[in-house]
């Protein structure tokens, strides 16, 4: 798979292509994977629910800015039912709200259930 803006020399070319093989992310509809933009906060439950198909840990809330009809209402309600994402405030969800590194390292972390297994200093 090839995107026109991630060149042949790109670093993560080759990770892209191995995530695209696997279905996990599959670029915007335009043919363009962006490689500089920033993931929101629906992009990855979507790359969640994609990459994990784990049992659920809660029950979905009705989230005041996510309706039904929503494009990622589903990955929303599986990586929340999942226990990967939370909501930042009540029933708000955030979905345009751009995500850091911490923020997805703490996504895995309370989805795949990690702990310190010793001292963190």
């Amino acid at each position: 798979v090839t995107f026109p803006d991630v060149p042949e020399n790109h670093w993560a070319r080759g990770f892209i292509g191995q995530l695209v093989a696997r279905e996990l992310i599959q670029g915007y509809p335009d043919g363009l994977y962006r490689p500089n933009e920033p993931v929101t906060r629906a992009e990855l439950a979507t790359i969640i629910s994609k990459a994990f198909d784990r049992n659920k840990t809660r029950e979905m809330v009705n989230f005041r800015d996510v309706p039904n009809n929503h494009w990622a209402y589903p990955a929303i309600r599986d990586a929340y039912e999942m226990g990967f994402l939370g909501t930042p405030s009540g029933r708000v969800f955030n979905p345009d709200q751009r995500v850091s590194r911490l923020d997805v390292l703490m996504a895995l972390t309370r989805g795949l259930r990690y702990a310190p297994s010793g001292s963190v200093d």
